[in-house]
């Protein structure tokens, strides 16, 4: 996945922030349906790769791999082992229709677990392929009526249970879920932000790879005296998101 990332100052407010967010840029990012294009493009050629590889795998070695780990099977190699003997046991006893339904028995358990565990094994592709269904659907009707009041708030706080990132979608910055972003998507980082995949900077030179640090290139010493501060003309949004980027060489 390779995402541009653009470099920004980072001295703003939370007010800021959220006026800046609801201005528009053409100039940058994608719009909502041809990133819901590539998203689906992009996993469904992933997805093709794995069940080329699950299809090359031999009749046996997909037999035995239903009976291998004991926790994936309730049928393991003893059970087979010890209806065997007591099968043979019963021919040898003349026990002819006890042996025929044991036989049975222990087919209809083989091709039950062998079939369970074909589906354990497949269900991964059967869902993704139920999710590139809803993705085409949503990329055929519901682009239209996405707007960006349907994203999580700009300022909402970092969570554990999902990783969001600035993202322009239609020409605005929204808060994308790292899940969504693709190749082409252009994202705002500050200094201390995680990279959510390979990236490179806007009008700029550095590259980063995934989970990398963002920071900006330190050239010289740090100031021994404090910044005064900077007083910025205009709206602050459109300073804030057009005009304003770290500078580096500060003496």
């Amino acid at each position: 996945m390779s995402v541009k990332s653009q470099r920004k100052a980072v001295s703003t407010n939370a007010n800021a922030l959220g006026e800046g967010a609801s201005r528009e840029n053409p100039n940058y990012g994608l719009t909502t349906r041809v990133a819901l294009a590539r998203l689906h493009d992009d996993i469904e050629k992933l997805l093709r790769e794995h069940e080329a590889t699950y299809a090359k795998e031999s009749f046996y070695r997909k037999l035995r791999s239903a009976f291998v780990k004991p926790s994936d099977t309730p049928l393991g190699w003893p059970a087979i082992t010890a209806t065997l003997f007591t099968m043979i046991a019963l021919l040898i006893a003349d026990a002819y229709l006890a042996a025929i339904c044991v036989a049975a028995i222990l087919s209809l358990d083989l091709c039950v677990v062998v079939r369970e565990n074909n589906l354990r094994r497949t269900e991964i592709y059967r869902k993704t392929r139920q999710a590139l269904a809803d993705i085409r659907l949503a990329e055929r009707d519901l682009c239209g009526e996405w707007q960006p009041c349907n994203y999580p708030h700009i300022c909402c706080p970092i969570s554990p249970c999902v990783s969001l990132q600035w993202t322009y979608r239609d020409g605005n910055i929204v808060n994308l879920p790292w899940a969504l972003l693709v190749r082409g998507d252009h994202i705002v980082l500050r200094p201390g932000h995680i990279t959510p995949g390979p990236c490179a900077e806007v009008n700029g030179k550095r590259t980063f790879e995934m989970h990398e640090i963002y920071g900006p290139t330190q050239v010289n010493d740090p100031p021994v005296r404090p910044l005064m501060p900077i007083n910025i003309s205009g709206p602050i949004s459109e300073n804030i998101y057009s005009h304003v980027y770290i500078d580096n060489n500060v003496d």
